[in-house]
């Protein structure tokens, strides 16, 4: 075989398209009573993408709405 087609073939044998490990636990609540938010994030690393191949779709953070206390209990 020739280098080129040795290279290729390692290359390509190495690629590995990214996957998203777990979301972290959900972070405290902005807001100690009423309506705030909160965010959770992942990492592309389970696996991290590899040798040129695809990085993980979508986004690595994400953020919510929480709730703390009814808000007639706030006052």
């Amino acid at each position: 075989m020739t280098p080129n087609i040795l290279y290729y073939e390692f290359f390509f044998s190495k690629s590995v398209n990214g996957s998203w490990s777990d979301w972290t636990a959900w972070s405290v609540c902005s807001v100690t009573c009423g309506i705030g938010s909160h965010y959770r994030n992942r990492s592309c690393d389970n696996p991290a993408p590899a040798y040129g191949r695809v990085n993980c779709p979508g986004s690595d953070n994400e953020n919510g709405i929480c709730t703390q206390k009814t808000l007639s209990k706030c006052i």
